[in-house]
């Protein structure tokens, strides 16, 4: 009954773990090559990226055993797709939710803007 739990628990916590990682990374480095602009922009991307790994990494370790090639692509493609989708509708309430947070917090963005040399990947 539970012969594949190890499998998937060790799947979908690689691939959070690896692809939160590079949402963070990324995103914070973005911030650090614009300078803390753009926020819009730096949140789509680097949550694509980390949703790209994600995925990846769920997808070769579950599933590629249990499907076909092409199956395993398209449900990839596919859900890649909505990710991007649902990421791109979710980053403007999150950019005006920043927008308030630093108005009530009085941060200046230089603050924590660091080497721009270190962002280069």
């Amino acid at each position: 009954m539970f012969e594949h739990s190890l499998p998937i628990v060790f799947g979908y916590s690689l691939g959070f773990a690896c692809g939160d990682f590079l949402n963070a990374y990324a995103v914070s480095r973005l911030g650090a090559y614009w300078s803390g602009k753009y926020f819009i922009f730096r949140s789509i991307a680097s949550s694509v990226v980390g949703q790209i790994i994600f995925s990846v990494i769920v997808s070769l370790l579950i599933y590629s055993s249990q499907l076909d090639g092409l199956i395993l692509a398209r449900q990839f493609l596919s859900t890649i797709c909505m990710k991007i989708i649902i990421i791109s509708i979710f980053a403007y309430p999150s950019y005006i939710l920043v927008l308030i947070i630093r108005n009530v917090e009085k941060l200046d963005v230089q603050e924590y803007v660091g080497n721009k040399n270190a962002a280069l990947f």
